[in-house]
């Protein structure tokens, strides 16, 4: 009996995320072939098609591109601030965590909304740039797509360095730079392998988003910049379905090949520092990096100057990161009709108009109604298969785990066509119960990971005692499980409740008429047309997470349970 009580409680979810994830993927692999839809023989002649046309070529080579150079300028702005919040203690690091922590949790409509309102050609950035005569307009360009998936993307690498970081033994790098060795030699030789898989993630984090974003382009390309995810778009406007569904297996085949290859080289560097430490040699052999390094030890470690550009490196980042919030606040309280970068007056006019019957009060009450239900359902899901997963060890565990974290492997964009697909074959029209099947599926794989590790991170060893005692697997459940794994069912009904009433770049596709959610509404009004109302609301919903993030991450610190959900909505 012991043995079923697995398959029992990992068997609904299982179900659940098989038909709603893997479902949509056969029936994207099916239109791909053209074994579904309106291509007489059945075969490889899309994939044929795609790849021997110049202006499919050059739009994936444009968004390889994208996504490359988004996942090196992350890592490089992202890896100083990491340490800076690891060395911070008390309420320095508290600060700090919710400065990285707040984005991630904001609303990807309402974040690319502020990047509007800031690179359009009289927002905040050109009205900087104008007195020295560079001024431009970003939008609809790479390089206004590429730094707001730079925005998006540091967070998500921040969060897995600051876990390998607080995990690193910082008397070998004092030892070094004790006898001697400079600061560059000590980071080398010492610190760079110890965080190497933190990086590695946070690599495939940023590239996953720089290839698969779907809001982020069009909000910012504006229909005048092409990259995978907006050419799906095109392609499913024109209900050419067979190319889409082709377009998104290839960019789904393209994450996978990256994702597996990062994997190996984890795996790689994962043996070579065990058989190092086997040996007792060395922690990273000599090679031309270390070696370039090792001439630097002669060299002054300049810690005032040091010292200094940390401090104005803090107040870029700072900027750069509440910005766009920032900007969404002011001109939801601005007295001008047409959202700038000069102050005009104070006004509540925007925020009465946000909330009134004929604003966005209908979208915003719908999708709370969706992420409540949503999160009922994904927390009973989630809690008995995390419980089990945790409790148990069983044959395929892992694969368990990695089935279930499956719909996070999957591009945004390759995902939504999934789903239009998936219920154009079944036939079912727009309705609340279909939005909320797809809503249920993509917040269960962040509710696991973090019920997961709460449950392994307590003792199980009063379970057992209570057992022992006579008490009955329901009531130990109760009595003792529930109360000590209390604050990570919070957490967890918190990210699943973000990512429910977040979620746009599949209910996009899929929502219309009464089914319009509030970010669906947000990007129909805010694409072309930024206008106060929009970020009058937008303001409401950033003040609601402020009002919550700050409380609960000093109680609960939810900076790891971000680390653990990995967060991603765009």
């Amino acid at each position: 009996m012991r043995r079923l009580a697995p398959a029992g409680l990992i068997g609904p979810v299982t179900v659940v995320v098989g038909v709603g994830a893997i479902g949509p993927l056969i029936v994207l692999l099916l239109y791909s072939f053209g074994i579904l839809g309106n291509i007489e023989d059945p075969g490889t002649q899309l994939y044929t098609e795609i790849l021997g046309d110049s202006y499919f070529r050059g739009t994936f080579v444009r968004s390889l591109r994208l996504a490359l150079t988004v996942s090196i300028v992350s890592l490089v702005v992202a890896v100083p601030l990491a340490f800076r919040i690891s060395r911070s203690r008390g309420w320095a690091r508290t600060l700090l965590t919710c400065l990285v922590v707040l984005p991630l949790l904001i609303n990807i409509v309402v974040r690319n909304l502020g990047w509007v309102l800031v690179l359009s050609p009289n927002g905040v950035l050109n009205s900087w740039l104008e007195p020295i005569g560079v001024s431009q307009s970003f939008l609809g360009t790479v390089t206004g797509i590429g730094l707001v998936l730079v925005h998006v993307s540091v967070p998500l690498v921040v969060l897995p360095l600051l876990a390998s970081i607080d995990r690193l033994d910082p008397a070998q790098s004092e030892a070094a730079r004790a006898l001697g060795a400079h600061p560059a030699v000590a980071f080398v030789r010492f610190t760079l392998p110890a965080i190497a898989p933190g990086l590695l993630a946070g690599a495939v984090l940023s590239f996953v988003i720089g290839i698969g974003s779907l809001v982020t382009p069009i909000f910012l390309g504006q229909g005048r910049t092409m990259v995978i995810p907006t050419l799906i778009v095109q392609q499913i406007s024109t209900f050419r379905w067979e190319r889409a569904a082709a377009l998104s297996m290839l960019l789904f085949a393209l994450v996978v090949g990256v994702v597996v290859a990062m994997q190996r080289i984890s795996q790689r560097m994962a043996r070579g520092r065990t058989e190092r430490s086997r040996r007792r040699g060395p922690i990273l052999r000599p090679r031309p990096l270390t070696d370039a390094a090792a001439r630097l030890n002669h060299l002054p470690t300049f810690d005032g100057l040091r010292r200094w550009v940390s401090r104005v490196y803090l107040v870029v980042m700072t900027a750069f990161l509440l910005l766009p919030m920032v900007v969404v606040l002011k001109t939801a309280v601005d007295d001008s009709q047409i959202p700038t970068a000069s102050w005009h007056g104070f006004t509540t006019e925007w925020l009465q108009a946000a909330i009134r019957e004929d604003g966005y009060r209908t979208q915003l009450l719908l999708s709370f109604r969706l992420a409540i239900v949503a999160v009922g359902l994904g927390l009973v899901l989630s809690l008995a298969a995390s419980w089990a997963i945790a409790r148990y060890r069983f044959p395929g565990r892992d694969a368990v785990v990695a089935f279930l974290m499956s719909p996070l492997l999957m591009p945004q964009a390759a995902l939504a066509v999934g789903f239009v697909l998936f219920f154009l074959i079944l036939q079912t029209d727009p309705s609340f119960e279909r939005l909320l099947f797809a809503h249920v599926v993509v917040t269960i794989p962040y509710m696991t990971r973090v019920l997961v590790s709460t449950f392994e991170n307590i003792d199980a060893r009063m379970e057992e005692a209570a057992a022992a005692c006579g008490a009955r697997p329901l009531t130990v459940f109760r009595k003792i499980t529930l109360p000590l794994v209390r604050s990570g069912v919070f957490t967890a009904c918190l990210f699943g409740f973000l990512q429910s009433f977040d979620e746009a770049a599949i209910s996009v596709l899929i929502a219309s008429g009464d089914t319009t959610t509030l970010p669906v509404k947000l990007m129909s009004d805010m694409s072309f047309q930024p206008s106060p109302v929009g970020a009058a609301i937008s303001a409401i919903l950033i003040v609601a997470v402020v009002a919550v993030v700050v409380p609960l991450e000093r109680r609960f610190g939810i900076s790891s349970s971000a680390v653990l959900a990995g967060r991603d909505d765009d």
